[in-house]
């Protein structure tokens, strides 16, 4: 067996649910980090400090993408479709209801 060359323990310390047990399932919704948790609150405080600042959550949408394109080896632009595609195109193919 190899030694992994990074610091499992103290990724393992990053999430405070190990602490108390051990996930057996495999979802979309893992167990958070203690970044993933500063960044959901970043985005509530902003939100209630500033509304949606869309400009400054694009910036950060387009940070994450840079840095996963950097992490799997790819440019940018071969990373997925902006959220903003998806929002505009969402919107303009949905139908009113009426009640």
């Amino acid at each position: 067996m190899t030694t992994p060359e990074y610091d499992l323990d103290a990724w393992r310390r990053r999430i405070p649910l190990l602490g108390s047990c051990i996930p057996m399932n495999n979802c979309s919704q893992a167990p958070q980090t203690d970044a993933t948790r500063a960044a959901a609150e970043r985005y509530l405080d902003s939100w209630n400090r500033s509304g949606m600042d869309w400009d400054a959550w694009m910036a950060e949408v387009a940070l994450a993408k840079n840095a996963f394109a950097k992490l799997i080896g790819a440019a940018p632009s071969d990373v997925g479709r902006s959220v903003e595609h998806r929002c505009t195109t969402t919107g303009s193919v949905r139908t009113p209801t009426t009640h």
